[in-house]
């Protein structure tokens, strides 16, 4: 269980990184005008982090599918927070209260179901 735990800290940095590298530019004026140098700094990080990732999910579990999947959930459960405080888009409507309820039981699935 400890890989698939270091895997999901390394999917949740990564998600986040690669967040701010695809909406920073519409929330500071710096990275909007740096677009391409944030790109090539965070980028390289983003991709280790996803490649260490999945490599501590799939040597746990032996399934890429898990590694997969956990990386998605993931993705949105980063998505939601930041979107929030930076946006002020509501993640209390039903299609993102479902949509959470869904990545929840995923990563459920991915986990404790053999």
């Amino acid at each position: 269980m400890n890989h698939i735990i270091i895997g999901m800290l390394m999917y949740t940095l990564a998600q986040t990184l690669a967040w701010f590298q695809t909406n920073g530019l519409l929330i500071h004026k710096w990275l909007a005008e740096h677009v391409v140098l944030t790109s090539l700094v965070l980028g390289p990080i983003v991709g280790v982090l996803f490649a260490y990732g999945t490599k501590a999910v799939y040597e746990q579990t032996e399934a890429l599918w898990v590694a997969r999947f956990l990386g998605f959930a993931t993705g949105y459960m980063v998505f939601i927070p930041l979107t929030w405080y930076f946006f002020g888009e509501s993640p209390l409507t039903t299609k993102n209260i479902i949509s959470f309820l869904l990545c929840v039981m995923l990563i459920g699935v991915q986990l404790f179901v053999k």
